[in-house]
């Protein structure tokens, strides 16, 4: 993680028209948030799980058939 961050922080630097505007913080999804209800904003985070849960799978089926062979 912590090579990441700085990989991150080398490229902000090759690109300087990105820090024109203040780094922000992970809060991106904070406005759109306040526009939706307690019920969509779970049901986005359920939909987002479900998706994660499918690539997780797919992964370990691959793995799983990559053993076999």
């Amino acid at each position: 993680q912590n090579s990441q961050v700085t990989s991150n922080r080398k490229r902000s630097e090759d690109q300087p028209e990105l820090m024109s505007s203040p780094p922000k913080k992970k809060k991106k999804t904070l406005p759109f948030v306040w526009l939706l209800t307690e019920k969509e904003t779970e049901e986005i985070k359920r939909k987002k799980e479900a998706v994660a849960q499918k690539k997780r799978s797919r992964v370990q089926r691959k793995e799983a058939a990559a053993k076999k062979k």
